[in-house]
């Protein structure tokens, strides 16, 4: 995991809130799902409630545009956090706030002042691009950060999402995608009942392909994915190839070595043999001395008789 602060796609100087609210570090593990009950870029309070992320529709070309507010690296600030309880924006969370509706601006919620055409409910009418670069980002997420491709908890309606919410252990303990529905301190409902399976699906590797935010090119979201893992490979293989040399040249020194320890066992052998020779040769010329000693005594005793 080359764990990239920044998504790839994703505009960074429209609406970019860290130097204003500097947040916590984190290293993300999990992510959570917002809808803005709009139709257009939030002002977040001048960033004071922005997610990480915001992610509005573009009917026209049929993609995703996203806005980033905060590095995932660095805690955001759209979920509530009460005193005495569990940390929230601080628990190592992605947030993401999709720019529509969970239901609730909707005719289905009577006791609205406004609602919002059905286009932009995210539960009852989101199309395959915008689950598909929906999925792109959170398989994006689990490439960079190895946050799990799953949703262990149900997306309901947003009229009866409270029933999901985790309890303080859960929220401590959780990886994965889930909604602000399911975060503890937390009163809202969205997402709602987005397609959160088709959602992962894609996310697993069924998403196609769709343009950047900036459209100076063609770069496709999926495409990061796939260019943000190659290079990951390629370091890694750099890596291993790396370590394959050092491995390589340790044995090269290595057999130059035992050649050297052979060469000088034989020399010590060498000179073993050599040295036993003249031991002989020593050994010889003393018998040969000592006979020599033996016959001047021998000569001198008798010239003294």
């Amino acid at each position: 995991m080359s764990r990239a602060a920044y998504y790839p796609p994703a505009n960074r100087t429209a609406q970019r809130f860290d130097g204003a609210y500097r947040g916590s570090p984190m290293a993300p593990n999990c992510l959570v799902l917002h809808t803005t009950e709009g139709q257009s870029w939030p002002g977040y309070s001048g960033g004071g409630v922005a997610p990480h992320l915001t992610a509005l529709p573009d009917f026209t070309n049929k993609r995703l545009v996203w806005r980033q507010h905060f590095p995932v690296t660095m805690s955001a600030r759209a979920l509530v956090n009460r005193a005495g309880g569990v940390e929230t924006n601080t628990a190592n969370c992605i947030q993401v706030e999709l720019v529509g509706t969970s239901g609730w601006a909707t005719t289905a919620n009577r006791h609205r002042d406004y609602t919002l055409a059905d286009k932009w409910c995210w539960a009852t009418h989101a199309t395959d691009w915008m689950i598909r670069d929906l999925g792109a980002f959170i398989a994006w997420c689990h490439a960079e950060w190895g946050v799990p491709i799953s949703a262990p908890y149900a997306f309901d309606t947003w009229a009866g999402n409270n029933s999901h919410r985790m309890s303080f252990a859960q929220w401590r303990k959780f990886k994965g995608v889930c909604g602000h529905s399911h975060v503890p301190e937390n009163e809202h409902t969205d997402p709602g009942a987005i397609p959160i399976a088709k959602i992962l699906a894609a996310a697993k590797g069924g998403a196609t392909t769709t343009s950047t935010t900036s459209g100076d090119d063609d770069m496709q979201q999926s495409d990061w994915v796939r260019m943000t893992a190659l290079v990951r490979n390629e370091i890694a293989y750099a890596h291993l190839e790396g370590q394959a040399q050092l491995i390589n040249n340790a044995k090269a020194v290595s057999v130059e070595n035992q050649k050297r320890i052979e060469k000088a066992r034989a020399e010590i052998e060498n000179t073993r043999v050599q040295l036993h020779g003249d031991i002989g040769v020593v050994q010889n010329q003393n018998a040969q001395l000592a006979a020599r000693i033996d016959a001047l005594e021998a000569k001198l005793n008798g010239d003294s008789q």
